[in-house]
Parts: structure tokens; sequence; C-alpha cells
């Protein structure tokens, strides 16, 4: 017990700094073969898989998550990320577990706070 409050902490600073990383995006209507995706039943999507992760130049790195969002939703939120840059992709999966290729890989960075300069600043 003892060990985990020294733990939380040393790591409550950091819950301080960490950035939200809100992504959206428009759901395929199409497979890849040209026909519908159908809203419902077979062949519909299931969820969409979002992974982020370091980036390699304008390239997705290594992954660092991943988080699954249900049905046809149009957004995510990745909480707790320390300042840095993130590339994030996207992929759908369909009622046959049949995953869609990556898409296009995007990504942001999130700056480390910067303090106010010091105030009252004077000479006597």
């Amino acid at each position: 017990m003892k060990r985990l409050i020294t733990l939380l902490i040393l790591l409550a600073p950091f819950a301080l700094l960490a950035a939200v990383a809100n992504l959206s995006w428009t759901n395929a209507t199409k497979n890849v073969d040209g026909s519908s995706i159908p809203a419902t039943g077979a062949g519909s999507l299931t969820n969409t898989v979002v992974e982020y992760g370091s980036c390699v130049g304008t390239a997705f790195g290594t992954k660092l998550g991943e988080i699954s969002v249900a049905g046809t939703v149009l957004s995510a939120t990745v909480p707790g990320l320390a300042p840095g840059t993130y590339c994030f992709r996207a992929k759908h999966v369909n009622t046959y577990a049949e995953p869609s290729d990556w898409s296009t890989v995007v990504s942001k960075t999130y700056a480390a706070p910067k303090p106010n300069p010091p105030e009252n600043f004077s000479i006597g």
C-alpha cells in the first residue's frame, strides 16, 4: 500500500500535463469491391479501431495504444497523452471480422504547459 501511494504521488504532476486527442472521421460507405456497406446486418460495420503512437516522419511509428469504438460512431477520445508528437490511424471492422486497410496517418503535437512569468518582480 505504501508503494502504491508513493507511485501515485510521483505520477500526480504528470496527470496535470496530460493532453486529450479528440478524433473524428466519416465512415466508409463502400467495400473495396465497390459494393455498399449495409447499415445493419451481415457486412455492416461493427467497430472502428484507432491506434496511436510515435511518428517516423509522416508515417506511423511504434504503437503506444489503441481504442475501439462500437458500431458507426464517428469520433473517439484518447485521454492522458504526455506532451509530445503523436500519430493516429484508424480502421473499420465488419461483421465478418474483416478489417479495412488503415486510414491515412494524422499527427498532432501537444506542447507542455508554459508558466506565466514571475509577478510583482521589482528592484528596491
